[in-house]
C-alpha cells in the first residue's frame, strides 16, 4: 500500500514538472501565457513584483512585432461574475506594450480579453491565466 502511495506521489510530481516544462517551453517564461487568433499572437508576462504592470507582447500571423493603434486588456472572471475595469496598454516598442494597472485580485481562473485595433481593422485574443491562491 505504501509502495503505491509513493508511486501515485512520483507519479503526480514527473507529471506536473512535465506540465510546467512544456509551459516554460513554450512561452519561454514560466511566468508568461500565450494565446493568439488568425492574425495576432498575445504573450502576457505577469509582472514582478505583483504590483508592477504588466508586459504585453504582440506579433502578427508571421511572427513580426506588430504595432498597433489601440490595445485593451479586459480581464473577466466568468465562474465568480467578477471583472475589472479595461486597461489601455502603451505602446514602448514596435510588438511590446505595457499594461498599468492590470489588477487580478482573486486566486483562481482568469480570461483576459485583449482588444487590438489597427485602422479599421479589430481584432480580439483571450488569455487565459490562473491566479494562485
Amino acid at each position: 500500500m505504501i509502495k503505491r502511495i509513493a508511486l501515485g506521489c512520483a507519479v503526480v510530481a514527473v507529471v506536473a514538472g512535465l506540465v510546467l516544462w512544456y509551459r516554460t517551453t513554450l512561452t519561454g517564461d514560466k511566468d508568461a501565457v500565450v494565446a493568439g487568433s488568425d492574425h495576432y499572437t498575445v504573450r502576457l508576462v505577469d509582472p514582478k513584483p505583483k504590483s508592477g504592470p504588466w508586459q504585453v507582447e504582440i506579433t502578427d500571423r508571421d511572427g513580426k512585432p506588430a504595432t498597433l493603434d489601440e490595445v485593451v486588456l479586459e480581464p473577466a472572471m466568468a465562474r465568480m461574475g467578477h471583472a475589472t475595469d479595461p486597461v489601455t496598454a502603451t505602446f514602448k516598442s514596435p510588438g511590446h506594450y505595457q499594461a498599468k494597472g492590470l489588477e487580478l485580485s482573486m486566486p483562481g481562473q482568469w480570461s483576459i480579453t485583449v482588444r487590438l485595433r489597427h485602422g479599421s481593422d479589430q481584432d480580439e485574443v483571450v488569455v487565459p491565466v490562473q491566479v494562485a491562491g
